[in-house]
């Protein structure tokens, strides 16, 4: 959250129990950098970052940190600024 407002906007009417409904685009990014007010980007998973192979492996690979949720970064365009946000199915 970004100045306690929510940083997705869903559709009600979705089963959201499918794995992460940002990766699955179910759910939209719909904020507003609190600092230059422009369009915060989705970065994609924050695992991705961690290593040259992240992208590739399977997401529920047994053994992966919090496999009940997506962590996502979140990220400013124009002035940089960035999030970790936790996308809950």
């Amino acid at each position: 959250m970004v100045n306690n407002k929510p940083l997705i906007n869903s559709i009600n009417t979705i089963n959201l129990n499918e794995g992460c409904p940002l990766c699955n685009s179910l759910i939209s990014l719909v904020q507003l950098c609190p600092q230059c007010h422009r369009a915060l980007i989705d970065g994609g998973r924050v695992e991705d970052y961690l290593s040259p192979y992240d992208p590739y492996e399977e997401v529920d690979e047994p053994g992966r940190e919090h496999p009940d949720n997506c962590t996502h970064l979140i990220y400013c365009p124009i002035c940089g600024q960035d999030w970790k946000v936790n996308i809950n199915p």
